[in-house]
């Protein structure tokens, strides 16, 4: 039979095997965890830094309407609607997206925020004229190829910006351009406007050359 300390010795023993065996349990859970969220940490952090970004260009846009003191030179004064954090969530969304071409994939890895703030000034403006995009706009774009996107409805209230409902047909005409398109939807009025929109890598910088209803 065993005596005091014999089974005492054994409590001990037990509680060691069970506690490694938990320890491993914990170690194989955590590596499970690092494996399978790596891949996903850059997007994370692309969405929040996206997400800044956006929020930022937005409070730009309540400044030219004069709902903030803020001011940026980046944008003209024009008329804009003051978008959702539903609708910039979306933006963000659909640009996180797999084209299946590598090349593809990169030209969007590097030009995004670009297409970004390009697709919240094309949900929001509310005039006839071009789109207002400052700095993300070659110098070589003509305005013949450029158009907001409100214009083509005309039932949809300019108070509230259009969603990015998808974006797609991806390609790219050469090394240095790409392009794709962008459907605009109206949660008002359920109209869907289309853009063709091209961007021209230009001193390491993907530039907006087009953003306009014409396929060419």
């Amino acid at each position: 039979m065993l005596d005091s300390k014999q089974v005492m010795l054994s409590f001990i023993v037990i509680f060691l095997l069970k506690k490694d065996i938990i320890m491993k349990f914990l170690l194989r859970t955590a590596i499970f965890i690092l494996a399978t969220t790596s891949s996903f940490s850059y997007a994370g952090n692309f969405f929040e830094d996206l997400n800044k970004t956006l929020g930022s260009v937005n409070q730009v846009l309540g400044a030219v309407n004069g709902n903030s003191t803020a001011s940026s030179p980046t944008y003209e004064a024009t008329p804009m609607a003051q978008a959702t954090n539903v609708q910039i969530q979306k933006i963000a969304e659909s640009l996180d997206v797999d084209t299946k071409n590598p090349e593809i994939n990169q030209a969007l890895f590097e030009a995004r925020k670009n297409i970004a703030q390009l697709l919240l000034v094309g949900s929001c403006q509310t005039d006839m004229g071009q789109p207002r995009i400052g700095h993300i706009l070659s110098p070589s774009a003509s305005s013949i190829n450029l158009s907001t996107s409100m214009k083509s409805t005309n039932y949809h209230p300019k108070s509230q910006c259009l969603t990015v409902s998808s974006i797609g047909e991806w390609n790219m005409p050469a090394k240095n351009a790409l392009k794709f398109t962008v459907i605009y939807y109206s949660e008002v009025s359920g109209e869907s406007v289309k853009r063709y929109v091209e961007l021209v890598k230009t001193t390491n910088q993907w530039l907006v050359t087009k953003h306009d209803y014409l396929k060419s």
